[in-house]
């Protein structure tokens, strides 16, 4: 077997492939050989066909069979003679007529780069920290009494947190449009449920006043024939509800599992699972900031085909996520496919990096890490051992929480070496990110 290798890109081989006959001849013998033993074809007897005749029927399929096969195991034999690694599948051409001549064709493909990682300790980043505080504490009960409060009727104007009944026809070019009418409609105002300025302009109106609504559809919107269009909606105020807030009583500290210890034990049950939700994200977005530090620091080629994998996967799963919100097919089919290749160059880059440095230090994920993350993820399961068990049984499921663990200790390793700034931040703005943007 003889083979060439051409660079035809920074990342891209060409590489020809000739397989001598005898090789290929070896071979089809030995299928036609086992024909004979099990080919029935009428005038013979089993076992008894000639040669010549097997040939002439089935030489050609076998000969197309076996040439299949020797083109996949000399493909594999060539690039482990040559020392190349091909990201994505090759795109295989073969030279000339099926004959008896022996095989050549030719290969090309992407390799793997050669991947080098700058020093780490050049990485400045800063890293959020967050303390949950009393008034943390105190301002996730009321939020709690809030999700629980009730609606009573009032005579004054409403305001935002009220709650308004109302009827309300809309109109696009003076005509009425279909799903824009309603009568004795609940409408919690601040709760953005309708197109911009609807709620705000039932501010200040009492029960038994009318407005007539001047706005505009949004651009997307799931109705295309309102999409973008200026419109009127007429509304008249049945009834303005303030809400009213639960007391701190018993009957409320049970609805959240506390039996006893009072107000006391509700705010130590809080404070506990907003620590909780607080390490976690502040652990997420430490990574998030040391990964895309890794990632700025390190520009290099990427093989093409992988990234075009990775666009199509994050395509796919954005259609899935958005399809269970609703959203129509025609909106699906018409997602741009390049919003997804800047991720998809990160996530393939980081994959690259992430295993470079995994390979250079020799990590390996600690199985003591490993137990813990499964059985914290199963916390959260109803028969938390069931879900340890499951995953245990299956290489597959439990390799995903063996990568993941090697991702903390690529992470903590980068952070032992890089330049850190601590960040404090509030809760509120870990929680709600956009807060603080604001």
């Amino acid at each position: 077997m003889q083979v060439s290798v051409e660079s035809t890109g920074a990342l891209e081989r060409r590489m020809r492939v000739e397989v001598p006959e005898d090789r290929i001849e070896g071979e089809i013998e030995k299928r036609l050989q086992s024909l004979t033993r099990t080919i029935k074809i009428d005038g013979f007897r089993k076992g008894k066909v000639p040669m010549n005749v097997i040939k002439q029927r089935h030489g050609q399929q076998v000969r197309f069979e076996v040439l299949g096969e020797v083109m996949q195991s000399t493909y594999s034999e060539a690039l482990t003679a040559e020392k190349l690694r091909p990201a994505g599948e090759p795109s295989i051409e073969q030279e000339g007529e099926v004959t008896d001549k022996g095989l050549s064709y030719t290969a090309t493909f992407e390799i793997y780069p050669e991947v080098t990682i700058n020093p780490v300790s050049k990485i400045a980043v800063d890293l959020p920290t967050c303390k949950v505080t009393d008034a943390d504490v105190d301002k996730m009960v009321e939020t709690l009494r809030s999700q629980q409060s009730t609606f009573k009727e009032t005579d004054r104007k409403a305001a935002m947190g009220d709650q308004v009944n109302l009827d309300f026809e809309g109109f696009l070019n003076d005509e009425k449009f279909d799903g824009g009418e309603a009568k004795g409609f609940d409408i919690e105002l601040g709760s953005n449920r309708f197109i911009a300025g609807f709620e705000e302009g039932l501010v200040d109106l009492k029960a038994g006043e009318s407005k007539s609504l001047d706005l505009e559809f949004p651009t997307p919107y799931q109705n295309k024939d309102l999409e973008g269009k200026a419109v009127r909606f007429d509304v008249v105020v049945n009834t303005v509800s303030e809400p009213e807030l639960p007391e701190l009583d018993d009957e409320f500290f049970k609805r959240y599992g506390v039996e006893e210890g009072g107000v006391d034990a509700l705010k130590t049950n809080i404070r506990e699972n907003m620590e909780r939700e607080c390490d976690q994200r502040v652990k997420n977005q430490a990574k998030s900031r040391v990964l895309d530090a890794l990632y700025d620091e390190n520009p290099f080629e990427l093989p093409q085909s992988l990234v075009n994998g990775e666009t199509g996967q994050l395509m796919e799963s954005a259609k899935k996520r958005l399809a269970e919100q609703g959203l129509p097919p025609e909106q699906l089919d018409s997602l741009d496919k390049d919003t997804f290749v800047n991720e998809a160059k990160k996530r393939v880059a980081l994959g690259l990096l992430m295993s470079e440095i995994i390979k250079t230090n020799e990590m390996t994920a600690d199985p003591a890490k490993v137990r813990t993350m499964v059985e914290s993820i199963g916390a959260n399961y109803e028969d938390p051992a069931a879900f340890v068990q499951y995953y245990y049984a299956d290489q597959s499921r439990l390799a995903e929480i063996q990568s993941m663990v090697l991702e903390e200790e690529v992470v903590s390793w980068i952070v032992e070496q890089a330049k850190v700034t601590p960040e404090p931040i509030t809760f509120d703005v870990l929680m709600n990110p956009e807060s603080a943007e604001e």
